[in-house]
């Protein structure tokens, strides 16, 4: 069998989950020395504040944000999902909310601002939709 696989980087999607900084400092260089059509980071569970702004510069990371879910689940703060979505927004790539922490999964799939407001943000790679506030 041999031992080197080509990948057909036409279609190859590729990506890493992280928790916090030290995560994306050990995981996201490693995903970007990989040549693929997409890059992205799931930030999730988030746990905790995550700097990806010089990434961000000079690569389109699709960022993925999702607290933890489950009967034990860790809270998330949502100024580190507003963080992640401001570093995206500046270097023009997409950003996904996917949920904040809570009991079941795919509660509270809404960005909340710190007024209160609630936004739905559901962007992917080349689809920069703007997202749509949550009455």
């Amino acid at each position: 069998m041999d031992s080197h696989l080509v990948w057909p980087l036409s279609n190859l999607w590729l990506g890493v989950s992280i928790e916090d900084q030290a995560a994306a400092d050990e995981r996201v260089p490693h995903l970007l020395s990989i040549p693929a059509v997409v890059h992205f980071v799931s930030a999730e569970p988030l746990l905790g504040p995550v700097d990806m702004s010089g990434w961000l510069r000079t690569n389109k990371i699709w960022t993925i944000v999702g607290g933890e879910s489950g009967p034990n689940f860790r809270p998330m703060n949502m100024e580190w999902a507003r963080s992640l979505r401001d570093q995206c927004v500046a270097a023009g790539s997409p950003f996904f909310m996917k949920q904040k922490a809570a009991f079941r999964t795919e509660m509270g799939t809404y960005l909340e601002e710190e007024d209160g407001s609630r936004w739905v943000w559901k962007q992917y790679p080349g689809d920069l939709k703007p997202p749509e506030r949550v009455e």
